[in-house]
């Protein structure tokens, strides 16, 4: 496992333990931890649910066992980090949400560890800043630039051309 993954993990342990400890009932909050299991017992989902609304970190996995999400909820509402995970255990996808809405920098990872696959960027759900493609062996590819309303501009296009089909 990269060592980013085992920072990820530390992370989600962490982060599941504090609210495991929070109790039953604080404040007249009913707090439960929910999951889903598979027949012979895998799990598929877990997470903490507070008066009946996802909170904290929520946690998908394959049926393999590994990671499929992670998400962070705040009240039903996708609320900070949001990893995606290929069945393999190497991260697929990095970003952030705040208020369900994209956020940020996201990154998209290629088939081999470390290999930034795209760059994106959002505020408040919409692209934004330049966003950057790669091919597989980390060339980049394409630069687009989103500005007002979201209008693209290509500032780098190395795509190979399609050739006419006849």
């Amino acid at each position: 496992m990269a060592r980013g993954n085992y920072l990820c993990l530390i992370y989600l342990i962490f982060t599941n333990l504090i609210f495991l400890n929070c109790g039953s009932n604080i404040r007249g909050q009913e707090n439960v931890l929910a999951f889903d299991t598979l027949s012979d017992g895998r799990l598929l989902i877990s997470g903490m649910l507070i008066n009946g609304k996802k909170n904290g970190v929520w946690n998908s996995y394959y049926d393999n066992g590994q990671f499929q999400f992670v998400e962070t909820y705040i009240n039903d509402t996708l609320n900070g980090p949001w990893i995606s995970y290929r069945d393999n255990g190497n991260i697929f996808t990095l970003g952030e949400f705040k208020n369900n809405l994209e956020e940020g920098e996201w990154l998209h990872f290629g088939e081999y560890p470390n290999h930034i696959a795209v760059k994106r960027y959002y505020s408040n759900g919409k692209k934004i800043g330049t966003w950057e493609y790669y091919d597989h062996h980390g060339r980049l590819e394409l630069k687009i630039k989103y500005g007002k309303n979201e209008v693209e501009e290509i500032l780098v296009d190395n795509r190979m051309p399609v050739p006419d089909q006849q």
